[in-house]
């Protein structure tokens, strides 16, 4: 409890490769399942760069990369993540297959409790939040998040397991789907967001709203 991982670089060189029996994977910071659902009460992630140095194979054969990694079930944790940046440095990179995602998220807000995922910065991930499939979320209240960019990428959000979420004042630019609820298995609450244009999502010139229900990612 009383965390902070503060000011760091984590470096993910993002070229290794994967066969038909396993994936190479790279995450730069996890929280790991843990007994109390208060365990990580406190913790904060602030300011922190998750850059991808090279150029991802993609699929098939690329490696899975996850910038921050949340498993905890830490549902009755106070936990901000705010002001960090998931950022790609070869411009050839390719965010629709690169299999990287930016945050993937498990711990959701209670009755006392906020999870809160604020001022991030996210740049050329396939995904921007994945909710890590398993269990059923829905008894929990939603995750925040307030004030986050997400531009050239794939699907900023992938909801799934039951899994809820709150946005505020998000920027989501240049996605070919805004948002992806799997298996009609999870629910968002979109207002006051940019989604690319002033006419609003699904219209010409902004990002799809929403696509449902498309299975397993």
């Amino acid at each position: 409890q009383g965390q902070t991982v503060v000011d760091n670089v984590f470096d993910i060189p993002g070229t290794g490769v994967s066969d038909g029996a396993a994936a190479s994977r790279s995450v730069g910071l996890r929280l790991q399942t843990i007994a109390s659902d208060s365990g990580y009460d406190g913790l904060l992630v602030e300011g922190n760069t998750f850059q991808v140095s090279g150029r991802p194979l993609g699929r098939p054969g690329g490696e899975l990369i996850a910038g921050f990694e949340d498993l905890s079930g830490a549902h009755a944790s106070n936990i901000t993540v705010r002001n960090n940046d998931f950022v790609n440095l070869d411009p050839g990179n390719v965010a629709l297959d690169n299999q990287e995602t930016a945050f993937r998220v498990h711990a959701h807000s209670g009755p006392g409790s906020t999870v809160l995922y604020r001022d991030n910065r996210v740049q050329g991930a396939e995904v921007g939040v994945l909710w890590t499939l398993g269990g059923d979320l829905s008894l929990h209240d939603p995750i925040r998040f307030v004030g986050n960019t997400f531009v050239d990428g794939d699907r900023a959000f992938v909801v799934g397991s039951g899994g809820s979420a709150v946005l505020r004042c998000n920027r989501i630019l240049d996605h070919t789907r805004a948002i992806d609820i799997l298996r009609n298995d999870g629910s968002v609450a979109a207002e006051r967001n940019w989604w690319g244009c002033n006419t609003g999502p699904d219209t010409p010139g902004c990002v799809t709203l929403t696509l449902s229900g498309t299975g397993a990612l």
